[in-house]
């Protein structure tokens, strides 16, 4: 059974694996901080970190993404990608779906 968390009047449903909750280490909750904020891709998150943050993580960028797309295969995160005019495709990464899909 997932765990089911409140935030902000939106229930997230936390995937669970084997009977526990999947293992989370600080920079993934950082991640997910930030998240909470708004949806994101990778470089507006990276962005985000190097002009704010610089001071609280030395978080590279790799790891943000590597950490994004495990987060996003374990279920704590949802993806979808969008496209703006000729640019190539982006990942965005959410903590929970948009409120009108959830309605």
């Amino acid at each position: 059974m997932p765990l089911t968390i409140g935030v902000n009047d939106t229930i997230i449903n936390m995937p669970q694996t084997g009977g526990r909750t999947p293992a989370m280490d600080e920079r993934s909750l950082f991640l997910l901080g930030i998240l909470m904020v708004q949806s994101a891709h990778g470089y507006q998150i990276n962005d985000f970190i190097e002009k704010n943050l610089i001071q609280v993580t030395d978080m590279k960028k790799a790891t943000a993404y590597a950490l994004l797309e495990r987060m996003s295969r374990s279920g704590l995160v949802t993806v979808h990608t969008e496209q703006e005019g000729n640019r190539p495709p982006r990942k965005v990464f959410s903590i929970y779906a948009r409120r009108s899909e959830a309605v």
